[in-house]
């Protein structure tokens, strides 16, 4: 019953996996190929969610958004699915062992 996302990059080849650290978002930097990490916040281009997840959130008031997809004032929409997630209990983890393309104008690999 968790969020978990398949390794992908930002065009910066920053791993698309975030740790708060000093109250601030962090792109994950080491991790072991292979291993399933606990992190604080994912980009949800690549994820499985399981169906809990959404039923603990619960249904926001506003549907404009996604419903369970929108932004706070201090969080985009993906890290703020995370962080309402992990308040209901649900780990966000990402699997290194599952290597995907991020669309951009080009597909964003580790290698490119």
């Amino acid at each position: 019953e968790s969020v978990v996302s398949g390794a992908y990059f930002t065009a910066e080849k920053k791993l698309c996996a975030y740790r708060f650290e000093d109250g601030f978002l962090r792109s994950v930097n080491e991790w072991n190929d292979g291993d399933v990490i606990s992190v604080d916040a994912i980009g949800c281009g690549f994820c499985l969610i399981h169906r809990d997840v959404f039923s603990d959130i619960g249904e926001p008031d506003d549907f404009r958004a996604g419903p369970w997809f929108r932004q706070t004032e201090r969080l985009e929409a993906d890290f703020a699915f995370c962080e309402r997630a992990r308040d209901a209990g649900h780990p966000v983890l990402v699997d290194t062992g599952v290597f995907v393309g991020h669309l951009k104008p080009r597909i964003v690999g580790w290698e490119n």
